[in-house]
């Protein structure tokens, strides 16, 4: 999938130390979009696939209550800044036990890939820690680096009977990946997950950071939705 040329919106969600209609099986339905919003304000959005709902919310990741949280994790998972600071904070150090452990039993994650652990303190049953590619110049294997990420998430969470998730924008904050092309990526193979594996998920759940970022989120969740209903 080419890139096109985007504007970087940082989600403050990577760690490198640095929200209804019904609808058929296969085709989702909105409410809550930037249409039916006042000019300038973007609320939180769902679309329902099947059984499984998207949601799109600003908030803080550290704060959701799901059966999975995802981690914005670099490849040592060590606590970094962003998200991966925040999820660490809250959850205690019962979180950076399990990754100093995997560390020390499996090595690092590698790029594109992902493990679960423990959740500590968090309201949630498992961290998946998801390590999302670094932007360089889009030469690099980087779309097919993310859409790898969130499919192995997406296996991960299945692995560990989730039913509902809840992520960050990976790789979009200081890992610098143009949040437009990215939330395409993402959204995309939330998508196909859900359509291939139907009802393995109640909900799937985006957590962005700011305004900007749910605008951006917004817009690209009505573009998947026009692919899918055209």
């Amino acid at each position: 999938m080419p890139v096109p040329p985007g504007t970087r919106l940082g989600d403050g969600t990577d760690a490198a130390g640095k929200h209804e209609r019904e609808s058929g099986p296969d085709h989702g339905t909105a409410h809550g979009t930037a249409d039916h919003s006042p000019p300038g304000e973007y609320t939180d959005m769902e679309v329902k696939i099947g059984t499984t709902r998207i949601v799109l919310q600003q908030g803080d990741l550290a704060q959701q209550r799901a059966d999975a949280l995802v981690n914005a994790a670099n490849s040592s998972l060590e606590p970094g800044g962003g998200v991966c600071g925040a999820l660490h904070a809250a959850a205690g150090p019962a979180l950076a036990e399990a990754c100093a452990t995997h560390r020390a039993t499996h090595g690092q994650c590698a790029v594109g890939d992902a493990v679960a652990t423990v959740a500590g303190d968090l309201q949630a049953q498992h961290v998946i820690h998801a390590v999302g590619p670094v932007w360089h110049d889009g030469q690099r294997g980087e779309n097919i680096l993310l859409e790898r990420v969130w499919q192995r998430t997406l296996a991960r969470a299945r692995e560990i009977e989730a039913r509902t998730i809840a992520f960050p924008a990976i790789s979009t904050g200081v890992y610098g990946f143009p949040a437009e092309p990215a939330a395409l990526i993402a959204l995309n193979a939330i998508v196909r997950d859900i359509q291939t594996h139907a009802g393995s998920f109640d909900e799937v759940r985006i957590v962005l950071f700011d305004e900007d970022s749910l605008r951006v989120w917004t817009t690209a969740l009505e573009e998947v939705q026009r692919t899918m209903t055209g």
